[in-house]
């Protein structure tokens, strides 16, 4: 709560146009440290409520008024970094929680839920790779699908060994020469990451 006070003060004193970011790192990352937070908050807004229920009412309107404090405070700072990764990490989270603490039936609705929410989540964004975007969303989308298959491609490679240490970002770029041709806005820079750490560390080192 106070890492999303200070994002909030310190992004209306320095430019209220920017996304949030301070005190932790980039909007990304700031997003997905407030994460733990707002669960837990939410838990915590639940937990007072199931005091109530067990004849406990001081303890738990304390604890739901301070957690919906904190969740709103969360939330508005979460909102304010305006970061699609997180957004879903959220919706899953959220999922998460219902499904841990629901019955037998709770979790496989909820389970089903989370699913056909994923299925319908990556066909959007595989159908939307090649839209029209002001803000190059396509071109970033298309730029990860490649990323993603040269890493396949150099983990197939050498599976057991890998291909070294830093072995993608020396070899990934020449996997692209033909992809370049036919599409060259996402390729226009070099590759040399891959877009998610797993891969990359499993093209570098393999089964290790």
């Amino acid at each position: 709560s106070a890492t999303a006070m200070m994002a909030v003060l310190y992004r209306g004193e320095r430019n209220p146009t920017l996304r949030a970011s301070y005190p932790i790192g980039n909007p990304i990352l700031l997003a997905s440290c407030l994460l733990p937070g707002i669960l837990l908050a939410v838990m915590g807004v639940v937990g007072g409520g199931w005091d109530l229920l067990r004849g406990k009412p001081a303890r738990g309107i304390g604890k739901a008024i301070l957690c919906a404090v904190a969740v709103v405070a969360l939330l508005y700072a979460f909102y304010l970094t305006d970061s699609r990764g997180p957004q879903v990490g959220l919706g899953v989270g959220l999922l998460a929680l219902v499904y841990f603490m629901g019955n037998r039936a709770i979790r496989r609705v909820v389970g089903v839920v989370g699913v056909v929410g994923l299925v319908l989540l990556g066909g959007y964004f595989f159908t939307q790779r090649f839209a029209e975007s002001a803000t190059g969303r396509s071109d970033t989308m298309r730029v990860r699908l490649y990323a993603w298959q040269y890493a396949l491609d150099l983990f197939q490679d050498s599976p057991i060994t890998g291909q070294g240490q830093g072995g993608y970002a020396l070899l990934a770029d020449m996997l692209a020469a033909e992809d370049v041709v036919s599409d060259p806005v996402p390729l226009s820079a070099r590759i040399a990451h891959a877009h998610n750490e797993w891969i990359e560390t499993a093209v570098d080192l393999g089964s290790v």
